[in-house]
C-alpha cells in the first residue's frame, strides 16, 4: 500500500528546481538527435575558427568571440543534457534545465527561443 501511495505522489508532483520542469526542455521544438548535432555544431565550430578569428581581429574582439562560442555552446549543452542524455537522473536533467534558464534569461527560456549555434562572424576590417 505505501508503495502505491508514494508512487501516486510521485506521479502528481514531479521535479521541479525554481520553477523549472523537464517538460520545459521540450517547448524548443528541438529533437533528442538534432540537439546532440548542434551542440557538435557549436562546439567544433570554435575550435575550426578560432586560428581565423585571432588572425585577423584585435585581441579583445577575438576573446569576446571566444566567449561568445562558449556561452552557445554551454546553453546546447544544457539542452542535450534535458534531452538527449539518458544516463542522468530527473533531478540532473532540471538542474541543467534551470542553469539554461538562467543563462538565457526568462523570456527566452519560456518562449522557447535557443541561441544559434555558431555566432556570426566578420573579420574585422579598417
Amino acid at each position: 500500500m505505501f508503495a502505491a501511495l508514494f508512487c501516486a505522489v510521485a506521479v502528481a508532483n514531479p521535479v521541479s528546481v525554481a520553477g523549472v520542469q523537464l517538460s520545459d526542455a521540450y517547448q524548443f521544438g528541438v529533437s533528442r538527435e538534432a540537439v546532440r548535432d548542434l551542440w557538435r555544431l557549436t562546439t567544433n565550430h570554435k575550435s575550426v575558427m578560432r586560428n581565423e578569428v585571432r588572425s585577423h581581429n584585435h585581441a579583445d574582439t577575438a576573446w569576446y568571440w571566444e566567449q561568445e562560442c562558449d556561452w552557445r555552446s554551454r546553453c546546447w549543452f544544457l539542452l542535450d543534457d534535458a534531452l538527449f542524455m539518458d544516463n542522468l537522473t530527473e533531478l540532473q536533467k532540471v538542474r541543467s534545465l534551470a542553469e539554461l534558464r538562467s543563462l538565457l534569461g526568462d523570456a527566452d527560456y519560456y518562449a522557447g527561443r535557443m541561441p544559434e549555434p555558431t555566432p556570426r562572424y566578420r573579420p574585422w576590417s579598417d
